[in-house]
């Protein structure tokens, strides 16, 4: 997502402490909005973005439209079958928990 905040920079300057070289994507995922969600008033502030980002130890941004990610005819579709089964009984269970309280 954009409009980075400390625990988005905290993720960089740990990248930098491993990494010769770290790379930040600032991207607001349009498929990540449910239908009745405002896409478009999301906050955003590449420039502030760019700002926290390089103070933080990022050396390259990666600041990709819409278009660029989802090309016309997208048809992309990640699949991990081999502990598939396990998420999702873990995904169950936590949501379950967390409709308890």
């Amino acid at each position: 997502m954009g409009f980075l905040h400390r625990g988005h920079t905290r993720l960089i300057e740990l990248a930098r402490s491993r990494a010769d070289i770290v790379i930040t994507t600032i991207f607001v995922n349009p498929t990540q909005f449910a239908p009745n969600e405002d896409f478009n008033r999301y906050p955003r502030d590449f420039d502030r973005d760019k700002i926290l980002a390089a103070d933080a130890g990022t050396d390259i941004i990666f600041f990709p439209d819409a278009a660029e990610m989802y090309p016309q005819k997208f048809n992309t579709k990640v699949e991990v079958n081999e502990h598939q089964r396990y998420w999702k009984a873990l995904s169950v269970r936590l949501t379950f928990k967390a409709s308890r309280r």
